[in-house]
């Protein structure tokens, strides 16, 4: 077996290993735990990155029997919604995505690119680019705002304000902890209401990015089978990517670990 399918395949399977340890931290990830939330937007644009310069990677070599140069990859760069409509102009599709998907692209590449340091950047350029709060304002917001139903958005402060009453009611230390917009809590109840409202929302930001995901598998499962060589129409791009993309919309709102064994 060629040697360069033998790390084609490995890397498909880093990619995926990225994504899974990325999603499964955005699950879990709340204004306590902020390092989750670095942990996945990191694991998460990496993964992309990766799987999309693969898509790029087989389709030269489809077409011109032979795969991207170092130099070319190098040239794409690492913006995220740059490398997204390179490989969606390679097939003839549309990418079934739409604008808060490609916003989350967009705060993705930010981090990679910058808000990865954004207490450094704070603190020497007094430049406020924390991710969390971006993330919170501009994803969790449209969730809320924009994808809920009135049910579900119902069902969310009603839970949310049970756990407030059941907060009041509890000796609790809250000294410390301070929200995605980075506003100190002051009481145990406030800080039930937004632990649950995070866990409640979890799930709905973490299938956006999956969207992103099964969408780029398609396009690479398509490419493998369109190829020339015989060894790529036995990649099975769906036993790698199952914890991922497996199951219902339904299914992976309330999946919580996505790291394949």
């Amino acid at each position: 077996m060629d040697e360069k399918y033998r790390r084609f395949v490995d890397e498909v399977d880093f990619s995926r290993q990225l994504l899974g340890i990325g999603l499964t931290s955005l699950r879990k990830a709340n204004f306590a735990s902020r390092g989750l939330y670095f942990q996945a937007l990191s694991s998460i644009s990496l993964g992309l990155e990766r799987l999309m310069k693969l898509c790029l990677m087989l389709d030269d070599y489809n077409k011109n029997g032979k795969y991207t140069s170092r130099k070319k990859l190098r040239d794409y760069g690492h913006n995220l919604s740059k490398l997204f409509n390179l490989v969606i102009e390679r097939v003839d599709s549309p990418s079934g995505l739409n604008e808060i998907h490609y916003r989350v692209m967009e705060l993705l590449t930010n981090f990679a690119n910058s808000s990865r340091y954004s207490n450094i950047d704070f603190i020497t350029n007094d430049n406020d680019n924390d991710p969390m709060k971006q993330w919170y304002n501009e994803i969790d917001k449209s969730i809320y705002d924009k994808i809920l139903t009135k049910r579900q958005k119902n069902i969310i402060d009603k839970k949310c304000e049970q756990y407030r009453s059941y907060g009041e009611t509890l000796p609790c230390y809250v000294l410390g902890y301070y929200d995605e917009d980075r506003n100190h809590i002051n009481s145990a109840g406030d800080l039930n209401y937004l632990l649950k409202r995070s866990e409640m929302l979890a799930g709905y930001r973490t299938l956006l990015v999956i969207h992103i995901i099964e969408c780029i598998y398609n396009i690479l499962d398509s490419m493998t089978v369109q190829a020339k060589d015989n060894h790529f129409h036995h990649l099975e791009l769906g036993r790698f990517f199952a914890t991922i993309i497996y199951g219902s919309d339904r299914d992976k709102i309330n999946r919580k670990n996505f790291i394949r064994m």
